[in-house]
C-alpha cells in the first residue's frame, strides 16, 4: 500500500507541476505556423508543387522558411512541416 500510495502521489505531483508551467506554445507560435502553411500553399498554387521540394529538402537554405526566423529556429515546427 505504501508503494502504491507513493506512486499515486508522485503522479499527482507530476500533473500539478505540468499544469503550473502552462502550455509549451503560445498564440504567436501558432500564428507563425499558420503563416508558413499559407505561404507554402500559395507557392504550391502559383508555381506548382515541384517548387516546394527544394524548400522542404533543405529548410536551412530555403528563403521560404528564412522569412520567419522564429519558425526557422524552432526545430520541432520545422520538422513537423518538412515531414
Amino acid at each position: 500500500m505504501i508503494i502504491g500510495g507513493a506512486a499515486i502521489g508522485a503522479m499527482i505531483i507530476g500533473k500539478f507541476d505540468k499544469a503550473a508551467k502552462g502550455p509549451a506554445y503560445k498564440k504567436d507560435d501558432y500564428i507563425v505556423l499558420l503563416s508558413v502553411q499559407y505561404q507554402i500553399f500559395k507557392m504550391a498554387h502559383s508555381k506548382g508543387v515541384l517548387t516546394l521540394e527544394t524548400n522542404i529538402e533543405n529548410p536551412d537554405d530555403s528563403d521560404l522558411f528564412n522569412r520567419l526566423p522564429s519558425f526557422h529556429n524552432n526545430h520541432h515546427a520545422a520538422e513537423f512541416v518538412c515531414d
